[in-house]
């Protein structure tokens, strides 16, 4: 019995293990990767999968082993199965830049202890296309949000719209709860709501992308032009349109604008005093103003060459290939088949298709021809003269010099015709007066002045210059026509006579100087002899009523002695007379001797007024000086020294 009992034992032990085997043998089959742990992180068990990546580490702690850390995870599913009691514990594991989704549970061993069995699948893989996934949704979310057109979901069936972005509700001016949920026909003005509706079901049906011009109806009412792409999409929930709206406001008045300045461009292509054709490179005309219409007829779709000139052949030395082909532009001159001459312009112009045409530009030049030709025959006559003449245009460009500012200036014609005047010019400030001369006779005035110019071997010389404007007979402008002469010695002769001027007026400011001090000195001459002249006259005066009163009293005296001689009393009257002649004697003598004296005075006066008389006509002869001698001759009158110089020789 016992060893029946012993055998069926040794049976089930036997069974047991062939069922522990196929057990560890399905475990090792599993491609996840089976571990089991012990209530102390220790590993018990790893399958096939779990050891051919983490090699056989049975008896390790678990936490060194997938997480390279030397203490327990944060989030342990041991801590949370024996602690916390949980019955399952599901958390990613990130291992050696692997990520795991572990299933964690909880199997009680006969001993009584707990041991964790972990199923880990490694879902890295999936991670990455759930994060691509979401980053896509993310993407495709911040472009529909921020997308710069008007972005709608609808749904197919009900019509309804189901989502819009921030540019839909700038478009509308409604927010988004008031857009979602609302049927798409309230989009359009209800006049065409029909029209949309026929477009919408036409999609649809052919389940195609579709675009055209649409308007959209805003929450206040106005209809704001969009270009509607629509898409017709196919998700889980069903078939959704996602329709993009384009605000071409923008454009639309762009292309009002663009539309007006072509009819502009147009009328003035059609006015403008100047041909405009456009030829392709066979010739053929494309393309013609009214200028042209009206001048040669019709020539769309006919050579430019048999329409313009009437040859049969291209024109000689023609540009239209060059232009093109170089992409340059050139220009000649031509004789039309109306007799008159044009130059015409040249310029690539290149098509929205990339080919390339030329654009001419014909402009009618026979009047200046004529003016060529005109100026031709005056330009004859101009080198022949002995002054310099220069013409510039307007930019001061020589254009034109006669043969004469070949000499002049020591240039040849060759050497100047091309430059700018500067090249003559010696100015210190020649911007300026440039500025002043071209002004005044740009406006039709002639200017005229002296300038500073320079010849070849840099000295400098003045000219007289005088500046016009040439123009035709429309008054257009022609050129500039300046005419110098060499006016250099005329210039020193004026500098040596301001030099003389200057000399003379220093000359005649020191004689002013020695006339005033002479008409000081002969003021006070003057002074001193008619206060002696005053004073001799008083004396004089006295002297003559003294001599007046002698004479009386010698009358008297003559008539005493008379009676005295006829009296008794002769003798005493005798010595009478005797003491009166002593006494008459005596003032008669002083008198005679200041008289004496009072001549020596006056000769000398009368010497120092003769010079003063020769100075006199000299005044008389300075113009500037009139007044000077007016007040002397007054003064000759007031004292009458004519008199006085005759009374004093008596």
């Amino acid at each position: 019995m016992n060893n029946s009992l012993r055998s069926r034992e040794t049976k089930q032990v036997e069974k047991l293990e062939f069922e522990i085997k196929m057990l560890y043998s399905a475990l090792d089959s599993i491609s996840s990767f089976v571990v089991i742990e012990d209530e102390n992180y220790s590993i018990q068990f790893m399958n096939k999968a779990a050891r051919e990546v983490f090699g056989d580490r049975r008896g390790e702690k678990c936490y060194e082993r997938f997480a390279g850390r030397k203490e327990p995870c944060p989030v342990c599913p041991i801590e949370e199965i024996v602690k916390k009691d949980k019955k399952e514990f599901v958390y990613h594991l990130e291992s050696f830049g692997r990520t795991y989704e572990s299933h964690a549970s909880p199997s009680k061993n006969p001993d009584g202890t707990l041991s964790i069995i972990e199923v880990l699948t490694d879902i890295t893989e999936r991670k990455k296309t759930e994060e691509a996934l979401k980053e896509s949704e993310e993407r495709f979310r911040d472009f529909f949000e921020n997308a710069n057109d008007a972005i709608f979901m609808m749904d197919v069936k009900t019509g309804q719209l189901l989502d819009a972005n921030k540019e839909t509700q700038r478009l509308t001016g409604c927010s988004k709860e008031e857009i979602v949920g609302r049927h798409r026909s309230e989009l359009y003005p209800p006049a065409k709501t029909e029209y949309y509706e026929d477009k919408f079901r036409l999609h649809t049906q052919k389940g195609q992308t579709t675009g055209f011009e649409g308007e959209v109806l805003t929450r206040d009412g106005k209809i704001v032009p969009v270009y509607i792409s629509a898409n017709l999409l196919k998700s889980p929930k069903g078939e959704v349109i996602l329709g993009i709206f384009r605000d071409i406001s923008g454009y639309k008045k762009a292309e009002e604008k663009i539309t007006e300045e072509r009819n502009k461009l147009a009328t003035i292509l059609a006015n403008i005093g100047e041909g405009v054709n456009i030829v392709r490179s066979d010739y053929t005309v494309k393309y013609q103003n009214k200028f042209l219409l009206d001048r040669f007829g019709d020539l769309i779709g006919n050579k430019c060459y048999k329409g313009f000139t009437g040859s049969q052949y291209p024109c000689e030395g023609c540009p239209i290939k060059s232009t093109i082909e170089n992409n340059s532009t050139q220009s000649v001159e031509l004789k039309g088949r109306d007799g008159k001459y044009y130059e015409l312009f040249f310029a690539p112009l290149k098509n929205p298709d990339g080919d390339v045409d030329a654009l001419e530009v014909i402009r009618d030049i026979t009047e200046r021809k004529e003016v060529q030709e005109k100026i031709a025959f005056l330009a004859g006559i101009v080198d022949h003269a002995s002054e310099s003449v220069v013409a510039t245009d307007q930019n001061g460009k020589i254009i034109y010099v006669n043969p004469a500012t070949e000499k002049i200036y020591e240039y040849t014609a060759e050497e100047l015709i091309g430059k700018e005047l500067e090249i003559i010019n010696a100015e210190l400030y020649k911007e300026r007066i440039q500025k002043e001369i071209y002004e005044a006779a740009l406006c039709g005035e002639v200017w005229q002045g002296e300038l500073l110019n320079r010849r070849k071997d840099g000295k400098v010389f003045y000219t007289s210059t005088s500046v016009s404007k040439m123009v035709d007979k429309n008054g257009e402008f022609i050129a500039l026509v300046w005419s110098q002469r060499d006016v250099t010695q005329r210039k020193r002769y004026q500098e040596e006579m301001i030099r003389i001027e200057k000399e003379k007026a220093e000359t005649l400011q020191i004689l002013h100087e020695n006339e005033a001090a002479i008409n000081k000195s002969l003021s006070r001459t003057k002074r001193e002899l008619l206060e002696k002249n005053l004073e001799l006259g008083k004396r004089t005066f006295e002297l003559e009523a003294e001599k007046k009163r002698l004479k009386e009293a010698y009358v008297k005296l003559n008539q005493m002695q008379t009676q005295l001689l006829q009296s008794e009393k002769l003798a005493s009257l005798g010595q009478l007379a005797a003491g009166v002649a002593h006494e008459m004697n005596n003032p008669i003598g002083f008198v005679n001797s200041n008289l004496g004296t009072l001549s020596d005075y006056v000769k000398d006066i009368k010497k120092l007024l003769e010079k003063y008389e020769k100075m006199e006509k000299t005044i008389k002869e300075d113009k500037s000086k009139k007044k000077l001698s007016q007040e002397i001759d007054e003064l000759k009158k007031q004292i009458n020294l004519d008199f006085l110089l005759e009374d004093f020789d008596k």
